[in-house]
């Protein structure tokens, strides 16, 4: 298998994370954040799983990703059952991660040229 570093001067490739924050493009941002590949929202209203609601996530709707990732440090949490049924209604898949795990998948699926984004809480 061959490794290779990812850059990109057009894409939010994370290129350091910790249990709080993350950094892309020499900015740090903390949780409540949504990345898109092209774009980065503040929402300081998204910070916990409750805070998945439609109001929270009209831009990701918008943009209608093929899969959005979830990450947080919550234990063994689920998404409500309200925002489930959100995204199955607009038929986006979504998978709920650890804050570490979110940040690597969200690198390689970047790097396939994916459609995918980030909710940090």
């Amino acid at each position: 298998m061959k490794f290779h570093e990812i850059n990109s001067d057009t894409h939010n490739i994370i290129d350091a994370y910790d249990h709080d924050s993350i950094r892309i493009k020499k900015n740090t941002y903390q949780k409540g954040i949504i990345i898109f590949p092209e774009k980065i929202i503040s929402r300081p209203s998204l910070v916990t799983y409750e805070d998945l609601k439609s109001d929270n996530l009209k831009e990701i709707f918008e943009y209608n990703p093929e899969l959005i990732l979830i990450g947080s440090n919550y234990k063994n949490k689920i998404i409500d059952k309200n925002a489930q049924i959100l995204f199955i209604e607009k038929k986006i898949a979504y998978e709920n991660m650890n804050f570490d795990s979110a940040c690597r998948t969200f690198n390689i699926l970047l790097s396939e040229q994916r459609k995918v984004v980030l909710i940090l809480i």
